[in-house]
């Protein structure tokens, strides 16, 4: 007979909180990115398998099921392998070795969830059923990637099945979520279907974690600061994070964008490339939602960027087969049309008092611009673009520490960047249907209508009120298209894209919120194309 402590987590502080987890529950951790999730789900793993001498079965669309084993095994971390099964939904080209190995089954897609759930089936039968093991585990990264290939509806059928599963034979159940990338319905919508919650919190350099598990814990625990020693998960304390970050009033729009295309841009099947991109994101996340910057903290993200200045060959190799295997190039071209973006979006933000902040911003930009360059074509000359950039953006930070130290000093008026910034402003008006505003035109040749669609999606104002936004389709005699959305007569936003669906520009009024109109904007490009 199963007890209520059926399962533990190996993390001494949090098990004796919770004394054990029930056989059959549903867990989702949910945290920041660069908040160490991986290793944490990587070290409750490795304790279920190796000392509880559970199975183990992790569905995986960020990293190659290959180098997740050989990452433990790097880290002499001895995965019992007749107990461990992994669905690999990254690999796109098996080798041989691959195909051959029986604890790895490979599914084309993360948007596969039909195969996904075959092959948890086929490994629960292995294990449960043909082997005798009575205590599974089964790990999911990332439910994030899922949402982003699959609407919310059908990623929650999906997930209602396999956690009744899991109920059903006496499993545990941990599925990965990143904070702050979807839509707090999605959220509420999927959270139903779990019995508690690993969550996570960043307090700038620090990290705390706290559990929650319906049925064993009338409260949520304390909140336990953790760090990751190696390979282990190590608690050095209790506190609570206060969470204050100051935000900065001017750029506050610019860091919701900077979150919402970070977001977009998740490139799991490479950790050194997606390392790189997330630690400049974090720089201009950081520098854009913090009124008051703390230099100090910034530590992490450069020790990062002299991983990739120092590379090793193991690295560069690990690298080039990822980009021959798996869809990694396309990935990075996405992430490129995306910080093009933010970048122009960065551009025409007006940063009055904090306009010395600028250029340490952009630098960063251009770190992830050069990154994708580099992870696309591997030569290098490319990593050398990418070494500079990454050298260029730590000088920036340290010419702008040594401004902010200076209060006396003032910012630095740029006539000529206003003007080139003016000129912008209209194009992108442009770009979303406003011809009449502004002297700056873009040919795009002649244009049609494709269609016209009343009250598509809405828009409440701050005071409430409610306005139908209609949609305009046009294409051009040049291949171009244009996705509009108006109030009315008023055209509030556009999406400008050429033949193959690359973005050549986006608008959104102030009024809007950027984020939301452009994934309304990105989504219907999605369904046409």
């Amino acid at each position: 007979m199963k007890t209520m402590n059926d399962y533990k987590l190996g993390i001494k502080d949090l098990d004796n909180a919770i004394e054990g987890i029930k056989g059959g529950s549903n867990i989702l951790l949910i945290g920041p990115p660069l908040c160490g999730k991986e290793y944490i789900l990587y070290h409750i793993m490795h304790h279920g398998a190796a000392i509880n001498e559970n199975a183990i079965i992790n569905v995986t669309t960020r990293e190659t099921a290959t180098h997740i084993l050989e990452w433990f095994k790097k880290n002499n971390l001895n995965l019992p392998l007749d107990r461990v099964g992994i669905i690999d939904c990254v690999t796109k080209t098996p080798s041989d070795e691959v195909v051959m190995n029986e604890n790895i089954k490979i599914v084309s897609s993360s948007g596969g969830l039909t195969g996904i759930g075959l092959k948890i089936s086929q490994f629960f039968g292995e294990f449960f059923i043909k082997k005798k093991i009575q205590k599974n585990q089964l790990y999911i990264n990332s439910l994030s990637t899922f949402l982003m290939e699959s609407n919310a509806q059908t990623v929650f059928r999906f997930l209602h099945v396999i956690t009744k599963r899991i109920k059903s034979i006496g499993g545990l159940g941990i599925y990965l979520i990143d904070g702050g990338m979807h839509d707090e319905q999605e959220i509420a919508t999927l959270r139903q279907l779990f019995d508690g919650i690993i969550e996570i919190e960043s307090e700038k350099d620090k990290n705390f974690l706290r559990i929650r598990v319906v049925g064993l814990t009338s409260e949520p625990t304390s909140w336990f600061e953790y760090e990751i020693e190696g390979t282990k998960v190590k608690i050095i304390g209790t506190s609570s994070p206060s969470l204050t970050n100051t935000p900065n009033p001017k750029l506050t729009p610019l860091s919701r964008k900077a979150k919402f295309f970070m977001a977009r841009s998740e490139i799991p099947e490479c950790k050194p490339l997606s390392d790189t991109i997330n630690s400049a994101g974090e720089i201009f996340y950081k520098f854009t939602a913090n009124e008051n910057l703390d230099f100090e903290h910034l530590n992490t993200e450069f020790n990062i960027f002299n991983k990739i200045i120092n590379i090793s060959e193991q690295d560069k190799e690990h690298i080039a087969a990822v980009r021959e295997q798996t869809n990694l190039r396309s990935k990075l071209k996405n992430v490129t049309e995306n910080f093009h973006l933010l970048e122009t979006a960065t551009f025409l933000t007006n940063f009055g008092d904090y306009q010395t902040r600028r250029k340490s911003i952009l630098s960063a930009i251009v770190t992830i611009r050069n990154a994708c360059k580099w992870g696309i074509s591997g030569l290098n000359s490319d990593h050398d673009k990418l070494v500079e950039s990454i050298h260029e953006t730590i000088k920036e930070i340290d010419i702008l520490k040594n401004i902010t130290s200076k209060s006396s000093l003032k910012p630095v008026i740029d006539e000529e960047f206003q003007k080139k910034q003016h000129n912008n402003k209209e194009k992108f008006r442009y770009i979303s249907g406003r011809p009449n505003e502004g002297l700056t035109k873009i040919k795009l040749g002649y244009e049609e209508i494709i269609s016209i669609t009343d009250s598509y999606s809405t828009y409440t104002s701050e005071d409430g009120k409610r306005y139908s936004l209609d949609l305009i389709r046009t294409r051009s005699d040049t291949g171009n298209k244009r996705y509009v959305f108006k109030i009315d007569t008023i055209y509030v936003a556009g999406v400008l894209i050429d033949r193959n669906n690359n973005v050549i520009g986006s608008y959104v009024e102030s009024f809007l919120n950027e984020a939301e109109t452009l994934e309304k904007l990105f989504s219907t490009i999605k369904k046409d194309s």
